[in-house]
């Protein structure tokens, strides 16, 4: 993109370990409880993660996406969430089929039916975006009235994580972080800024859908037989409006010119209060700079740059709109 997210293949931006580098415990482990010795491995090498994620083959029972990570690991808790989610999302929602989670040998481990597919590329084709929002349409139905056994899970909400994440430009202006390397306009506009991303919590307080929280390209399996996407990662489910979904997926193809149109044409639009779309730009554009100016973390070395690019992403689009 414009902003520089095309210099990112986000096909390659983990660091996963293979098969073979697992500890034998644990291979061992899932071969059992796959009922069948692995006869082949491909790794997922998309993602922001350094846990294990690989498509195993067995010889007796077919192929399985493996993910797995220490139990003690900062990702466990986010691994075992996950497993909670998957396992309880209606039928309906574009998303790879939860088999089982485990604890194994020390990690925790889940299995889904393996999906032939890749993540988008950037700059989005117009298909594979329309397809990618075609499965936020869908993720957004499914989840409007969720079944009881999904929302039973849910303890949080997107007016609670704006109120505790987004305050990144008033931050800024207390002198507890410094600002970011930003485009002018954006310096001087510091107290629309902190205005905007205030005004977010209060915007998005009564939503009692769920959202997906983390809609983005790597998060997305394009299937090009189908001409359809599936949504992966479901480990941040909380209450909002689906709208947020929508607009945090088209930060990604915010260089586009009809962008802007492409948002008003979702069946989330409805929905969005005025001035809700500025108020989440400008408060995602914040933490994402902020957080993007971090050194790059070995571990997941792409990641500073992937939040930098994206700020700037979400605060070129929210200059588009002030300009209009």
């Amino acid at each position: 993109m414009g902003t520089g997210n095309s210099l990112i293949d986000y096909e390659h931006t983990a660091q996963r370990p293979e098969w073979e580098h697992l500890p034998e415990q644990l291979r061992s482990a899932i071969n059992d409880r796959l009922g069948g010795r692995v006869t082949g491995a491909v790794s997922r090498t998309s993602g922001f993660s350094d846990g294990f994620a690989s498509v195993l083959t067995t010889a007796e029972r077919g192929s399985y996406f493996i993910k797995a990570t220490s139990a003690t690991s900062s990702a466990a808790q986010l691994y075992r969430a996950e497993a909670r989610f998957a396992a309880a999302l209606p039928a309906a929602v574009p998303a790879p089929k939860f088999l089982w989670s485990a604890e194994l040998a020390g990690h925790v481990v889940l299995c889904f039916v393996a999906v032939v597919g890749r993540t988008p590329k950037l700059p989005w084709s117009t298909d594979e975006l329309r397809a990618a929002l075609r499965a936020q349409t869908a993720v957004a139905a499914s989840l409007a009235d969720p079944p009881a056994r999904l929302a039973d899970l849910v303890t949080t909400s997107f007016s609670e994580t704006a109120r505790d994440r987004y305050g990144n430009w008033a931050a800024i202006a207390a002198g507890q972080v410094p600002m970011p390397d930003v485009p002018s306009w954006a310096s001087t506009q510091l107290g629309l800024l902190i205005s905007l991303e205030a005004q977010l919590p209060e915007l998005t307080n009564d939503a009692t859908s769920l959202i997906h929280y983390d809609m983005r390209a790597d998060n997305l399996l394009v299937l090009n037989r189908y001409s359809w996407t599936l949504v992966t990662d479901w480990a941040w489910v909380m209450r909002g409006p689906s709208w947020v979904d929508t607009v945090a997926l088209l930060i990604g193809a915010s260089d586009r010119a009809d962008v802007d149109e492409l948002l008003a044409g979702h069946p989330t639009a409805a929905a969005i209060p005025a001035r809700g779309v500025e108020a989440m730009l400008a408060a995602y554009a914040g933490y994402l700079l902020v957080h993007g100016s971090a050194e790059p973390d070995p571990a997941s070395p792409y990641l500073a740059q992937h939040r930098r690019q994206s700020g700037l992403a979400a605060l070129g689009w929210l200059r588009r709109r002030l300009d209009h």
